[in-house]
Parts: structure tokens; C-alpha cells; sequence
């Protein structure tokens, strides 16, 4: 049981390097960060810290963030937020083992060094179970414009364009409405749809409805037609 508990313990650092390269990099690339999760420890934007023991949540680690603007430079940064995660892994690694000897102390080192290293490697191959996906599955997704990368690209679009929409409803220039929503759907045909993307394409269609009714018979009732107020969690890019 003590040799479990210290094993955990290990594990628990490693990933703890793994999940701070994603939060480090996400913050230096303009992400918000709306939680980060290592084991059962958990820190979320609302609540703060605390504790989850939903399976399999103890034996993982995760990182939430929403890159804050879809400029031409998007693709880039997301990939650098993928990556730093196994970058951290595998320089952690080297640079420990670097130095070690043969003592006991250092043993320990050394192993946790190697151990650092194979789960940044591992990280790094293109894996996808269910829902979960490895940071070399969404390097790859997004290197060749995949689905998951396509997704992230049109939750950024949208949540850069939602405060415009809204405004644009209370000063009833329905025509730029329309026009702004049937522009954002418009990728959405080519998407395999997921609950965020189902959410975001029920507002902007929402919103759309809106502007042909008041453009063929006359004002709605504007507040049927506000967009969710907190879409950010709608969208978010999740690396793990």
C-alpha cells in the first residue's frame, strides 16, 4: 500500500509538469484558462481549488482554455498549447537525469526523470479513446485542419463575434444580424457536431430566426432573442 501511495505521488508530479507546460503556454498565448486538473486536485475559474473523485478523473490531468481571438495566428498558438505539455515532460526529464548518480536519492531521480520522459513521448502519439484525445492526436488534427481543430475555430469565431451580435439586436439592425449569422453557420455545415458546437449553432440560429421575422413582419420581442450569457463555456479547447 505505501509503495502505491508513493507511486501515486510520483505520478502526481509528472503530470503536474505536463499539465503546467499547457497552462504556462495557454496563458502566454492569450487563453482563458477555465480549469486545470491534476489527479483528484482540481482548479476551476468560478470556485477556486478543490477536490473531484469522479472515475477516471484521479489518474488524469487536464487543462481547459479558450484561445481569445480567431486571427491568422490561431492554428500556431493552439499548437504551441498542445505541445508545451510533452515539451515539459520530456526537458524536465533530460535535464534531471542529466546530473544523476547511483545513489539511492538520485535512483529515485533518475527513474522519475526516465518516467517524465516516456509520458511526454507518449503524449506526443496520435491516440484517441471516446471522447479523449492525446496531444498528438490534436497536433495532428490541427496541422492537417481537422475536425477537432475546425470545432475549437468556430467556438473562437463565435465568442468573438457574440458581444457584436447582441449589440447589433438592440439597435434592431436586423439586416446585419442576419447577415453576421448566416457568415458564422456557415462552417458549422462542415463540422461533426458535439454538445459545445450543437449550442453554438442553436444561438446563432436562434438569432437568425429573430432577424427574418423582424424583417418580414415587424420587432420580436428582442429578449427571446439573446444569445447565452456565458458562451465562453460553450467553446473551450481541452488538452490533457
Amino acid at each position: 500500500m505505501k509503495n502505491l501511495i508513493f507511486v501515486y505521488i510520483g505520478y502526481l508530479l509528472l503530470a503536474s509538469i505536463h499539465e503546467a507546460g499547457h497552462y504556462l503556454a495557454g496563458r502566454a498565448c492569450g487563453f482563458k484558462i477555465l480549469e486545470f486538473r491534476v489527479g483528484i486536485f482540481r482548479w476551476e475559474e468560478a470556485p477556486g481549488w478543490g477536490l473531484t473523485w469522479k472515475w477516471p478523473e484521479p489518474f488524469s490531468g487536464a487543462v481547459k482554455g479558450v484561445p481569445n481571438k480567431p486571427d491568422r495566428w490561431l492554428r500556431f498558438r493552439f499548437l504551441l498549447f498542445i505541445l508545451a505539455g510533452p515539451a515539459f515532460n520530456i526537458l524536465a526529464g533530460v535535464a534531471v537525469l542529466g546530473p544523476t548518480d547511483r545513489s539511492t536519492l538520485n535512483g529515485t531521480l533518475a527513474l522519475l526523470s526516465m518516467a517524465s520522459i516516456l509520458m511526454g513521448l507518449l503524449n506526443l502519439l496520435p491516440m484517441r479513446k471516446g471522447k479523449r484525445k492525446s496531444d498528438g492526436f490534436q497536433i495532428v488534427d490541427a496541422i492537417f485542419g481537422g475536425q477537432n481543430f475546425r470545432r475549437v475555430r468556430f467556438a473562437v469565431t463565435f465568442l468573438d463575434s457574440a458581444t457584436t451580435i447582441r449589440d447589433l439586436m438592440h439597435t434592431e439592425k436586423w439586416n446585419e444580424v442576419k447577415t453576421l449569422c448566416e457568415k458564422l453557420l456557415a462552417p458549422s455545415r462542415n463540422l461533426t457536431q458535439d454538445e459545445g458546437t450543437d449550442k453554438i449553432v442553436s444561438s446563432l440560429t436562434a438569432a437568425l430566426e429573430l432577424a427574418h421575422r423582424n424583417l418580414t413582419i415587424g420587432p420580436a420581442a428582442l429578449e427571446a432573442a439573446l444569445l447565452p450569457c456565458e458562451p465562453v463555456q460553450q467553446a473551450s479547447a481541452i488538452t490533457g
